[in-house]
């Protein structure tokens, strides 16, 4: 929910009522920045608990192989969200950056990494026995930590769907430095699965809280120390523009939060879990609706930065809204999504198959027979009859 007023918000509200003097504007700014690094977190945490959960070795955990299916259709359905047809329908359309936008790497992608670097340090522990923790907590401070070396650097050498991964200037999210959270969500996931029952405690949660308002606080104050004792320039850059840590911190806060209301909530409404379960639905069908993926014709094609805060107000409500009752009648949708559209989509690729197979047997025969019979009776002779004929 916070992802689709975000968006929308973001994405149609128009330039000049973007104030952060403006309290309310400073305000709703401050929860949007919020949803990714919560996002990248709470996925770390989940994937990282159920993976240890499954309790087999490397080769035979099933979350492994689901894991890594899992971060392949991610990525492979960022590309396809990113892509446009236009540029290739449409000859005035052909402009080379319309190319290249669909090279840009979105949050779908660096999921889908997420998840296979969590992999990965989980292979390094099995194979090395450092505890998971402490690689997990070195990785992910290293991304945090290499994040100004790796946006300053040049990518132009590396092939452009490569460098997207790293250039932020170009992508809307960048591998470095946004798989630290998962990596470190994958910390808090390893303690819950060791002691699920520190969850419900009072301490526990009480000490995240703790733990991310001191990140909140007091993060860039470290780094400015930290600079002095070491000379690292990198430190000094993150303190200068601490919005990593952070946001680390509000992450682990609403995490604690979470830890509090599930016990008062002693049974959680259906609606909320079949929400939870249908994210990726969601996140695919607001893309599409909102930036026209793959035809390029979406809310934004039409009132881009161009609404009024009563407008936003109200669009995001009915935008919110939609998408519950999409979630209710899901089952419903998908059986005419199956019954309709798929099934135009296969007569459509059968039609095509047989039209083109037409197509093939009337360009032999009307051009390359003769061609053969007149420049290479050699090869001519060994047709089928059927086909000299």
């Amino acid at each position: 929910m916070m992802m689709l007023q975000g968006h929308f918000t973001d994405t149609l509200l128009a330039d000049s009522y973007r104030d952060y003097n403006n309290p309310v504007f400073a305000f709703w700014s401050f929860f949007r920045g919020m949803t990714a690094p919560i996002f990248f977190f709470s996925a770390g945490l989940i994937f990282t608990f159920l993976l240890l959960k499954d309790g087999r070795s490397l080769q035979k955990n099933e979350r492994v192989k689901k894991g890594i299916r899992r971060a392949f259709m991610l990525i492979g359905l960022a590309y396809l969200l990113r892509f446009n047809i236009n540029a290739l329908v449409y000859f005035d359309y052909f402009k080379i950056e319309h190319f290249h936008s669909m090279f840009a790497v979105d949050v779908l992608h660096c999921m889908g990494l997420a998840l296979l670097s969590l992999i990965g340090v989980y292979a390094l522990h099995t194979v090395s026995l450092v505890p998971l923790p402490r690689l997990l907590i070195f990785t992910g401070l290293m991304v945090f930590f290499i994040s100004p070396d790796v946006e300053a650097a040049d990518w132009s050498w590396l092939p452009l769907p490569i460098a997207a991964y790293f250039m932020k200037s170009f992508s809307v999210f960048t591998v470095v430095p946004w798989i630290g959270y998962s990596l470190l969500g994958g910390v808090l996931g390893y303690y819950l699965h060791k002691r699920p029952a520190i969850a419900f405690t009072g301490w526990f949660p009480a000490a995240m809280i703790g733990g991310g308002l001191m990140l909140h606080f007091y993060s860039t104050k470290w780094f400015k120390l930290l600079h002095v004792f070491t000379g690292w320039d990198n430190f000094q850059m993150l303190g200068n523009y601490n919005y990593l840590f952070i946001e680390l911190g509000h992450a682990v806060i609403v995490a604690a939060i979470i830890m509090y209301i599930t016990p008062l909530w002693k049974r959680m409404p259906s609606l909320v879990l079949k929400i939870g379960s249908e994210t990726l639905t969601v996140y695919t069908v607001h893309y599409i609706m909102l930036y026209g993926a793959v035809f390029g014709i979406g809310l934004s094609y039409f009132w881009k930065h161009s609404l009024t805060p009563l407008q936003c107000l109200i669009g995001a409500l009915l935008f919110e809204a939609f998408f519950i009752w999409m979630v209710v009648h899901i089952e419903t949708l998908r059986k005419y999504w199956e019954r309709y559209v798929v099934a135009t989509v296969e007569y459509i690729g059968k039609a095509t198959r047989v039209m083109s197979a037409f197509a093939w047997h009337r360009a032999f025969r009307r051009q390359a027979r003769p061609f053969l019979a007149a420049n290479l009776p050699q090869v001519y002779r060994l047709l089928p009859k059927s086909l000299r004929q």
